[in-house]
């Protein structure tokens, strides 16, 4: 698959009132699942079971890991806390909203929650989560969801509820905007497949949770298919499909800066509640 990227569409609405619905009903406490990342800064589940195998870039995976800062990924951990530019992520990802999430003063309990039993569905919760370092005036509130289409195909999509910040402090943010912003979208990890979401890397990711391109037109609803390995991003309501990439993020390339904090530290899997 070429390497590709999103053009920008229209806002469909201003009001995060009308953002797309995270699914609940998982279990746990919250309803998100039985499991969860505990409150920490930069770290990762270990290597887990999918509940289904997939068949990404035309590598087939069984295991992957929950990283805190707002992605999957394959092989191995990601705990970097600024985003690289795609293609340029350390391991094959997939990254509703990559950033340097920091869940260690949540009020409310804002964490990240997975569910690992279900074979028809994997879902992961960045469940109002906040920025480095220990903010909290700010929150995202974010979905992956997979669902098993069987032998390795699958579908999945981002749902955006909620968006507030792009930027932890130690990616040149300040009070959680500005510096090296989010980046969303997946990167096979080979430096040749990847796509990026519309404003990745800039101000404009915030509109991810006002656009989308689900049939239904549902704001913050953004949905792939992945057949024999191979991602494809749907056209619908006037959102264009992928187009060859173009360079014009290569100037982010930069943002892969010298890490402050150590990186890929794992955590044990907690029940959730």
């Amino acid at each position: 698959m070429a390497a590709c990227c999103l053009t920008s569409v229209g806002i469909l609405t201003p009001n995060p009132i009308h953002a797309a619905t995270l699914l609940g009903g998982l279990g746990g406490a919250t309803g998100y699942g039985e499991r969860e990342l505990s409150s920490n800064d930069d770290q990762s589940t270990g290597d887990l079971p999918l509940p289904f195998p997939i068949n990404f870039f035309g590598k087939v995976y069984n295991n992957f890991y929950v990283n805190n800062n707002g992605s999957i990924s394959f092989g191995s951990p990601v705990g970097e806390f600024t985003p690289s530019a795609f293609p340029g992520a350390p391991a094959p990802i997939i990254a509703p909203y990559w950033a340097d999430v920091d869940t260690t003063n949540q009020p409310g309990g804002g964490r990240v929650f997975f569910n690992l039993d279900d074979p028809s569905a994997l879902v992961v919760t960045w469940s109002k989560v906040g920025y480095f370092s220990e903010n909290n005036d700010k929150l995202n509130d974010f979905q992956l969801v997979l669902n098993n289409k069987g032998g390795g195909d699958f579908d999945f999509e981002f749902r955006y509820a909620q968006l507030q910040w792009t930027t932890g402090d130690l990616s040149g943010g300040t009070n959680g905007l500005g510096g090296i912003r989010a980046i969303a979208g997946y990167d096979a990890g080979n430096g040749v497949d990847y796509a990026v979401l519309p404003g990745s890397l800039s101000d404009d990711v915030l509109k991810l949770v006002e656009t989308g391109n689900s049939p239904s037109g549902t704001p913050g609803l953004w949905q792939f298919r992945v057949k024999d390995g191979n991602p494809d991003i749907p056209t619908s309501q006037g959102v264009p499909g992928p187009l060859p990439f173009t360079g014009a993020l290569t100037a982010f390339a930069w943002s892969r800066r010298v890490r402050m904090r150590v990186r890929n530290r794992c955590l044990p899997i907690a029940p959730a509640g």
